[in-house]
């Protein structure tokens, strides 16, 4: 496989991997933000539920406005806190739990309405009672309803964290991976380029022997290391040629060189036996005189 073809290859899937985890990690930061609001609004709750029995215990010991327009306030308060979180309630589980909850919160507050009504009318005390009975046992159904929830919604809590936490260690994991890869497939390249530098380096000094340029990267790389050899061995049989060449005409410029010093002897040999002939002539001319 080609460097070019490897190196997109690796960076669509790092791509694709990004936005996965990314897209992973906000949808489990987005749902562990909606359940820690539906544990604070079933903790909400929960007070309420407490603070209601409060007020209805006071109402019932002192029956005046004050605890009743309180208890009239908490239950539109809660009843806003009810209709706003509905939408967070979406498992099978938790919605039927939430539901119980809201229903037997409205009839908790339709039994404080008959007891205000028969206190004010000066019922009799047992049918009073008998409603605040009631009243108590919604509340304990209720809250046993929230805590039930409220369980509930800490488990998806700890499951998400979790596997958040798993997908941070993945994501590291994946990174140290990716990162070792590039750095021994850089190692890998950077050796081969070191050799091909010490082969050009003996090379240029006349020393054509076997590249040691080796690679298993099955890519560019080794497409140049057999280039490269390739030219090596090209550039040795030129050399050998040009060596031969050198050494015929060498051969034949010394064996001219041998002719023409043969010549040049001869030809002062001849030019000195002139010479002595002239002057033996000359010599001759004198005696005859």
């Amino acid at each position: 496989m080609r460097i070019r073809t490897k190196l997109g290859l690796s960076s669509t899937i790092i791509t694709v991997v990004t936005v996965t985890f990314i897209g992973v990690t906000f949808y489990l930061i987005y749902t562990l933000n909606q359940f820690y609001q539906k544990q604070q609004s079933v903790e909400k709750i929960t007070e309420d539920y407490f603070q209601m029995a409060l007020l209805g215990g006071e109402y019932l010991t002192h029956p005046n406005e004050r605890p009743k327009v309180q208890w009239i306030s908490k239950y539109e308060e809660q009843a806003r806190l009810l209709d706003e979180v509905a939408p967070l309630f979406v498992g099978p589980e938790e919605r039927e739990l939430f539901d119980d909850t809201r229903k037997v919160f409205a009839e908790r507050n339709a039994l404080f309405a008959e007891v205000v009504k028969n206190i004010e009318q000066g019922s009799s005390k047992v049918i009073i009672e008998e409603l605040n009975n009631q009243i108590t046992i919604k509340a304990q159904a209720g809250v046993s309803d929230t805590l039930r929830l409220s369980n509930l919604n800490r488990a998806y809590i700890t499951d998400s964290e979790y596997k958040l936490g798993l997908l941070v260690v993945v994501l590291g994991i994946l990174a140290v991976v990716i990162s070792l890869s590039f750095y021994f497939a850089g190692v890998a390249i950077g050796k081969v380029l070191h050799t091909l530098e010490e082969d050009f380096t003996r090379i240029a000094s006349l020393d054509f022997s076997t590249s040691t340029a080796t690679t298993s990267l099955g890519d560019e790389i080794i497409t140049l290391t057999r280039a490269f050899e390739i030219m090596v061995a090209k550039l040795k049989g030129s050399y050998v040629t040009l060596e031969q060449k050198v050494a015929e005409r060498t051969k034949e410029l010394t064996e001219r060189s041998t002719e023409l010093e043969r010549l040049n002897k001869f030809m002062i040999d001849r030019e000195l036996k002139m010479i002595e002939l002239k002057k033996e002539n000359k010599e001759l001319k004198t005696r005859v005189v």
